[in-house]
């Protein structure tokens, strides 16, 4: 998948990620990412005495505050801001929802991942068991039967009838959820 401002979408079907890879080329050679955990950019140092020095200095990059500045073109500046210096030694990557974020502005990745098995239309596909089937009717039961149990039209006759109808619809579609 191409790499296009430092993100590429995430596949509908993902259900777990098992892998990144980039490449500078759609063919590889691929090289394997790692996913970001730092938050704080590493001084070029690494002396002691020179940490203290550091934490003192005003901090050179604003960090997002909201979820909406994970959205919005203001991102991609604190993205080049925060990982692109010119001296990225590896690729590497987080995700956001929808979409994995780079810190390599172009490219190729490639993903290993497992995905949801779905039909040639993307709808997700159910098992051929009973108890799946079973699940879904109750479902759809208890769906269709809570408006007329909020009227009082579900059941016959009796002062708690249609409760315990709702009561049985829902303990059939707990039992099948399982």
């Amino acid at each position: 998948m191409k790499i296009e401002d430092h993100q590429v979408p995430l596949p509908s079907d993902l259900q777990i990620l098992d892998g990144v890879a980039f490449s500078t080329n759609p063919n590889g050679p691929w090289v394997p990412m790692s996913t970001m955990t730092k938050v704080f950019k590493e001084p070029n140092h690494r002396h002691h005495e020179h940490w203290e020095d550091h934490f003192h200095q005003p901090m050179r990059y604003k960090l997002p505050t909201a979820q909406s500045q994970f959205y919005t073109g203001n991102y991609m500046k604190y993205l080049d801001k925060m990982f692109i210096d010119g001296n990225v030694n590896k690729p590497e990557y987080f995700i956001k929802p929808g979409w994995i974020v780079t810190n390599m502005p172009k490219g190729f990745i490639k993903i290993a991942y497992k995905a949801i098995a779905t039909d040639e239309r993307g709808y997700p596909l159910i098992p051929d068991l009973s108890s799946y089937q079973e699940a879904v009717y109750w479902y759809v039961v208890m769906k269709l039967s809570f408006s007329k149990w909020m009227k009082g039209k579900l059941g016959g006759k009796g002062v708690n009838a249609g409760q315990n109808m709702y009561t049985y619809i829902q303990q059939q579609w707990n039992f099948y959820r399982n």
